[in-house]
């Protein structure tokens, strides 16, 4: 007989551990230029520069996906101004901002 164990975790959104790990990474006891603040400042940099990349991704997956992505975000009036102040939209289209 084979016992099988399995835990349960809990994995925090990538945006949220994110800007988590910036706010640790200024607030290390050890100060802002140790080493376990410098590993913060990375996972954070990595996650923003991964979920940029999936953005940027999907919006070059060609012009159904551009089209359906616009056509959800047309329903989302508030989505598209948060993307606008990011930089990531110039409203509907895709095009970046300047």
């Amino acid at each position: 007989m084979h016992v099988i164990l399995t835990a349960a975790s809990q994995v925090p959104q990538p945006e949220r551990y994110a800007l988590h790990k910036l706010i640790l990474a200024n607030g290390r006891k050890a100060g802002i230029g140790s080493l376990k603040a410098r590993k913060d400042r990375a996972k954070a940099a990595f996650l923003i520069e991964v979920l940029a990349e999936a953005w940027e991704v999907a919006r070059g997956n060609g012009p159904r996906w551009r089209e359906r992505m616009d056509a959800s975000l047309g329903r989302m009036p508030g989505t598209v101004a948060e993307l606008d102040g990011l930089g990531l939209r110039a409203g509907l289209g895709g095009a970046a901002a300047p």
